[in-house]
């Protein structure tokens, strides 16, 4: 074999060698052992109970009869059943990419040491559902992009696994609780009017504020009247009010989502003295539905009122609504400054 062959003979296999690199480089770890699922044999389907612990504080999410609810201070609350359920199937999708360490002096180093990262304990229905109660801590992210360390149960090992559970394991409690005030099938198209009532809520009156008013009563009364181009909304003495701000004032109030809910069992004793403000509106259909806010620390307490609330089964909740979503709901247009409604 000539020196030229060899030389061409070793830059074929060369380049065989580089196209080999990049293709494990490009296909990860991950490739021939994604048959390998972090929890074996785990069925969302069965789960009816997660715990997610993390510094001291924890989330407690339970399922009934198909449907989720948040557990705070011992009291159920409505939750959102597609995260949930996004969690679960994320989680049960998890695979073991490799082996780290079976070493429980190096766990600290990757965040699955007792106390440290996540906690996540799975409870199924019945302990005939299969597996009984799973745990996992989920600790640090890798430095291999979509890997994060984890530690199943008792075991030692210490694993890489490719589930995408960071940006869930970061979320507040909010994030998984359901708190639209109104039931989901309200359309804005069904609404034919708006009252709102603001007694004696201060502000800054230079800033064209609606809920300024100089701490006087203000509000607005708008409903759907006919025209004979069609149909307009018109404000308390019949005078037609631009549509846009009606139409963005209804979609604010029938999707109304609060911040968080209000914990305790004497947070939804409703006071009975009239509320700082308060908002109702009428659908086409016959039903009638408000909300009555009351100024707290910054925020509003916010009782819903109404047919068929979310937060009926829970014998009604009370929310916590930031203070711009609230004076999002008493627009300039509908209010003077001199706090006279339209």
């Amino acid at each position: 074999m000539t020196a030229r062959t060899r030389v061409t003979v070793y830059s074929v296999v060369l380049s065989v060698l580089v196209l080999v690199f990049v293709a494990g480089t490009v296909a990860g770890p991950r490739r021939g052992i994604r048959a390998v699922p972090l929890l074996p044999g785990l069925d969302p389907g069965l789960i009816r109970r997660i715990e997610i612990s993390a510094d001291g504080s924890t989330t407690l999410l339970e399922g009934e009869a198909g449907e989720w609810r948040i557990v705070r201070d011992g009291e159920p609350y409505p939750a959102r059943e597609d995260r949930i359920e996004s969690f679960l199937k994320t989680l049960a999708e998890s695979r073991i990419v490799r082996r780290v360490t079976g070493s429980e002096a190096l766990w600290p180093q990757f965040g699955v040491a007792e106390g440290d990262g996540h906690l996540i304990t799975l409870t199924p229905q019945t302990a005939a559902s299969g597996t009984g109660e799973r745990t996992v801590i989920w600790g640090d992210a890798s430095a291999e992009p979509g890997l994060s360390y984890a530690r199943v149960g008792t075991a030692k090992d210490v694993v890489a696994a490719d589930g995408e559970l960071q940006f869930y394991l970061r979320q507040p409690s909010a994030y998984w609780s359901y708190l639209r005030l109104f039931p989901e099938n309200l359309s804005t198209g069904d609404v034919i009017a708006v009252t709102a009532r603001a007694d004696g809520v201060a502000g800054d009156a230079s800033s064209g504020d609606a809920l300024s008013a100089g701490g006087g009563p203000a509000g607005y009364a708008t409903r759907r009247e006919p025209f004979e181009d069609g149909e307009r909304w018109v404000d308390a003495l019949g005078e037609p009010i631009e549509d846009a701000v009606v139409a963005r004032l209804v979609r604010e109030l029938v999707d109304l989502v609060a911040s968080d809910f209000v914990s305790g069992s004497s947070a939804r004793q409703q006071d009975v003295e009239p509320a700082a403000l308060q908002i109702s509106f009428d659908l086409g259909d016959g039903r009638s539905f408000a909300v009555r806010l009351d100024p707290d620390d910054g925020t509003y307490l916010a009782w819903p009122e109404g047919p068929g609330l979310p937060g009926d089964p829970f014998g009604g909740i009370v929310y916590r609504l930031e203070e711009q979503k609230v004076r999002r709901l008493f627009p300039e247009e509908l209010t003077t400054s001199e706090g006279e409604p339209r």
